[in-house]
């Protein structure tokens, strides 16, 4: 039988997500590269993006296929003390013992993470949940293994502009924080071809492409949920023998000759190299 700490692991959530992973959208992409560079630079950065833009499956795939990189998700039940544990028990396979301090904690995994000339990674997803003492004791953290692991905070947009309006409070260990992340990725949005490219992969007809386009979402999450619902309807009609009633959208529609004249450019774009997306990097930017 395992123990608490096992049977609740943040490996077990990881597998989970990367069972979403159906097409790397090129938003993921922008993280795995972005993951990529802080592993081997051993930076500390913030990657920051709407929800449902697919951080957390890209994280998943990332640390799941590579080795020395360890995965945290912070929850509101978390305090520092859990994630020192949770991190020691990634690295060692050791769970810590109760009584020992804080201190103690902080040395041994500072000990764990410096060991060996082996770049390693920590990612710490839903970083926006810290609290300004957890966030101290990763500047520590930081301190105490510069040399040997990066650090990649992952948060909705407001866990940055929280961090400013701390700083601005004067609120104790926040600046020191933010001064330690080297630089700030935004997560780019969809990019209309992807739209099409995952229609035509869940087989919807050139109609439902096509409504699809002029809907107007930015995120993964808006697209596999419309994309759902349209498969849904369709069925449903199908066994009703009637036919299928455009849906509204409360997104921006774009007229219909550039959505059509956008939708040939992409069909045309997914024909000439099936199964395959078009090949054309996000380059990193910072967005501080």
């Amino acid at each position: 039988m395992k123990n608490l700490h096992e049977a609740f692991s943040s490996t077990d959530l990881l597998t989970h997500l990367i069972t979403k992973v159906d097409i790397v959208f090129s938003s993921q992409q922008y993280v795995i590269t972005t993951l990529i560079r802080a592993h081997k630079r051993s930076s500390m950065i913030g990657i920051i993006g709407r929800e449902g833009m697919g951080k957390s499956s890209a994280i998943a795939k990332y640390v799941l296929e590579n080795k020395e990189v360890y995965y945290v998700r912070i929850g509101q039940s978390y305090r520092i003390s859990n994630f020192l544990d949770e991190m020691i028990f990634q690295v060692s396979g050791v769970y810590p013992k109760a009584p020992d301090s804080l201190f103690i904690k902080m040395k041994q995994l500072s000990n764990l993470l410096s060991k060996g000339s082996t770049k390693k990674l920590i990612v710490v997803d839903d970083a926006g949940k810290l609290s300004p003492r957890g966030l101290g004791f990763f500047h520590e953290l930081r301190d105490n293994t510069m040399q040997s692991t990066g650090f990649v905070f992952v948060g909705l947009p407001y866990f940055q502009k929280h961090l400013l309006q701390a700083i601005k409070g004067g609120v104790t260990g926040v600046a020191e924080f933010y001064r330690r992340v080297e630089s700030w990725y935004t997560v780019p949005g969809l990019k209309r071809n992807e739209i099409a490219q995952y229609g035509i992969k869940h087989q919807l007809d050139e109609d439902q492409v096509l409504e699809l386009h002029q809907s107007g979402i930015e995120t993964i999450a808006e697209l596999e949920n419309m994309t759902l619902a349209i498969l849904e309807e369709a069925e449903e009609a199908l066994k009703e023998n009637r036919s299928v009633k455009k849906r509204s959208t409360s997104k921006g529609r774009l007229n219909a000759k550039d959505a059509n004249d956008e939708l040939e450019d992409d069909l045309e774009e997914i024909e000439e190299k099936p199964g395959k997306r078009k090949r054309n990097p996000t380059k990193l930017s910072s967005s501080v």
